[in-house]
C-alpha cells in the first residue's frame, strides 16, 4: 500500500495482492501489476481504502490502520519513512527503462512528499 501510494499507483485492486504458502506458512506474494497511473498528474487518491481517510494518499490516512496490520505506530512510520526513502532510487531506475515522456510522467507521478504530509 506504501509502495502504491509512492508511485501513483491509483488503479490498485484486489486483485494485485495475494498471498502465497511458501516454506510451510502464509506470505504476501511479490509484488505483480504495480504502475503509476500516467497521464493523470500525482495521484492523490487509490483505487482502495487504506486508513479511516479512505482512498485518500497522506501519511496520516496510511498510518490510521497500523494496528489492523499487527505493527506498532512507531514500525508502521519506520516502514512508511523507508518506503518514502525509495523515491530518488525509483527515478533513476525508470530512466533505465523508458525515455522522453513515459520517463518524465512516471518521474512525476513518483512522489514521497505524499507519505510525509
Amino acid at each position: 500500500m506504501c509502495y502504491n501510494a509512492l508511485v501513483g499507483n491509483s488503479d490498485d485492486h484486489p486483485r494485485n495482492h495475494a498471498i502465497i504458502w511458501l516454506d510451510g506458512q502464509w506470505r504476501l506474494s511479490p509484488m505483480y501489476d504495480v504502475l503509476p497511473v500516467l497521464g493523470e498528474g500525482p495521484a492523490q487518491t487509490l483505487a482502495m481504502a487504506v486508513g479511516r481517510e479512505g482512498t485518500k494518499i497522506n501519511r496520516k490516512n496510511l498510518l490510521s490502520h497500523h494496528a489492523h496490520f499487527a505493527l506498532s505506530l512507531d514500525h508502521a512510520e519506520h516502514v512508511l519513512d523507508e518506503v518514502a526513502g525509495w523515491e530518488q532510487e525509483l527515478k533513476e531506475y525508470y530512466g533505465q527503462w523508458l525515455q522522453g515522456a513515459e520517463l518524465e510522467m512516471a518521474r512525476e507521478a513518483t512522489r514521497a512528499e505524499r507519505l510525509h504530509d
